[in-house]
């Protein structure tokens, strides 16, 4: 963030201005890569923030700010208690120390992840905020530092970080416009700089000694502190942008995927398809056989209404009157999904609009904000979830209790454990496999009628396997009595207490 050799000396002078003669009197970390030593200099206390951070990386003067009181480590005791005598810039390298009374604390801003912060004494590594059992005791040596020339005196340049070299490239050429090939006037221009900069070009935020050609000034000041500050602020929003923005974008084009895999099948010939009608005729043609309790057979060839020849695939287990039932339910099942798809096809097509829309402006945000106001919708609230009536056989017993049936196993487990409430009453067929079934209505806690419980229970019985069966006991009891017990099986549950009721299986009004 701040690499630049000369970006470096300016800082190094301003911190050896400002903390010269302070003493140390706390160093802790409360974030990875970064430490805070709090100086008092003239009975006022100052508080630096030294991060090593890869991307982020800087020094900076902060107003006094309280300590956390949780998440904080103490790191550095040795150097707590010495006065700081003053800072300096490394001469071969972008590192910054602090020079103490009887040590040296070295701020290692390389960049990547091989930044770091480590005490010296004497040469040596006596403690390291990172890394401390491979550099403690061991000699500190800073590799010589050889850049390599190119047209544009890269060469000033310390790191291979993108704001470095478009710093560097666009000085040496406004130095160059007055003194070509005079690297001098480069070096003259940044060290002379009393003013310092925040410039930004397509997005992208850079601190600088000059104006540069072709970036806009966004701040200048003439606290190096102040500016730095507002650059690192500014680059971590345009981050956050930038990370928001992909995320939301993969997001959404996942669910425009989806959402037009979901158009085409609607749309596609099989959906159209009148399958309803063919299942209807299938179903009367068996029916109208002279002998339709016949079975054993796996296709029968029968002539439709209009003499042409049709092949009915057949369960060879059942009989004909048998296999027309399920012909009818596989009727009815196609109705009710070809009614489901001219709901929801045009649900389908707006959220597609609306998500087009949204791809389309996420482009022009230009703040974290301003890209959640605009997805603040994102993703239009999934296709609503159909009422209880829909998602669950539902029968009105009376002008006060409703009993809602489970349909499968699966289903079963959401009505009992999502939908029903601790008061309401639960039944099944004792026994045997069967559906859920929640009774609603009354007030509070109070016991429905006995009819009412009858009722629920015989419904309950009619959708188990006992259907058949000339009596059923069936158990009830409210669903806050009901657990789930932990890895059962779909549809499983246990009761705490449970009342046994023997009714006659009965098939209610409107039951499929």
């Amino acid at each position: 963030m701040i690499r630049h050799p000369f970006t470096l000396d300016h800082l190094a002078a301003a911190l050896s201005t400002r903390l010269s003669g302070a003493t140390l009197v706390e160093v802790y970390t409360q974030e990875k890569f970064t430490i805070i030593m709090r100086f008092v200099k003239d009975n006022e206390a100052v508080t630096v923030l030294a991060s090593v951070e890869p991307q982020y990386g800087s020094i900076l003067i902060r107003d006094n700010s309280n300590r956390a009181r949780k998440n904080t480590i103490d790191v550095f005791p040795t150097l707590v208690g010495q006065r700081l005598a003053t800072v300096t810039r490394h001469p071969t390298d972008r590192i910054v120390s602090f020079w103490f009374e009887h040590a040296q604390l070295h701020v290692l801003l390389y960049g990547g992840a091989t930044g770091n912060i480590v005490a010296t004494s004497d040469g040596m590594v006596v403690d390291a905020l990172r890394d401390k059992h491979t550099l403690v005791h061991k000699p500190f040596v800073v590799p010589e530092f050889t850049p390599k020339l190119g047209p544009h005196y890269e060469a000033l340049a310390l790191g291979d970080k993108q704001a470095d070299t478009a710093h560097v490239a666009s000085t040496a050429h406004t130095a160059s416009t007055s003194h070509p090939g005079d690297s001098s006037a480069i070096i003259a221009l940044c060290e002379a700089s009393a003013t310092y900069y925040v410039l930004e070009r397509e997005g992208d935020v850079l601190f600088s000694l000059l104006p540069l050609p072709g970036w806009n000034v966004l701040d200048a000041s003439d606290d190096i502190f102040v500016a730095l500050q507002k650059t690192i602020s500014l680059r971590r929003r345009s981050t956050q942008l930038t990370t928001a923005r992909s995320a939301t974008v993969k997001q959404l084009e996942r669910d425009r995927s989806k959402l037009v895999k979901g158009i085409a099948g609607m749309q596609s010939d099989a959906a159209q398809t009148d399958r309803a009608s063919l299942y209807r005729m299938y179903g009367d043609m068996l029916l109208s056989v002279p002998n339709p309790n016949i079975k054993g057979e796996k296709q029968a060839l029968l002539a439709d209404w209009n003499g042409i020849e049709q092949t009915i695939p057949l369960d060879d287990l059942k009989t004909y009157i048998q296999n027309a039932d399920v012909y009818y339910t596989r009727a009815r099942k196609s109705e009710k999904a070809a009614e489901d798809r001219k709901r929801r096809l045009p649900q389908y097509v707006e959220r597609l609009a609306r998500i087009e829309e949204q791809l389309s402006n996420i482009e022009h945000a230009q703040t974290p904000e301003e890209l959640g106001s605009l997805v603040q919708t994102r993703m239009e609230k999934r296709p609503e979830q159909p009422e209880p009536q829909q998602r669950y056989r539902t029968f009105e017993l009376d002008d006060t209790y409703t009993l809602y049936v489970g349909r499968s196993a699966a289903n079963n487990d959401e009505l009992t454990m999502r939908f029903a409430k601790q008061n309401d009453w639960w039944f099944h067929a004792r026994g045997v496999s069967g559906s859920h079934a929640v009774l609603r209505g009354g007030e509070g806690a109070e016991k429905p009628p006995k009819k009412i419980l009858e009722q629920a229970a015989a419904i309950a019985a009619y959708y188990s396997q006992a259907r058949n069966a000339s009596y059923v006991p069936v158990v009830y009891t409210q669903r806050k009595n009901v657990r789930k017990p932990k890895g059962a099986n779909v549809g499983a549950v246990t009761l705490e207490r449970e009342t046994v009721i023997m009714v006659k299986p009965e098939a209610p009004a409107g039951a499929e």
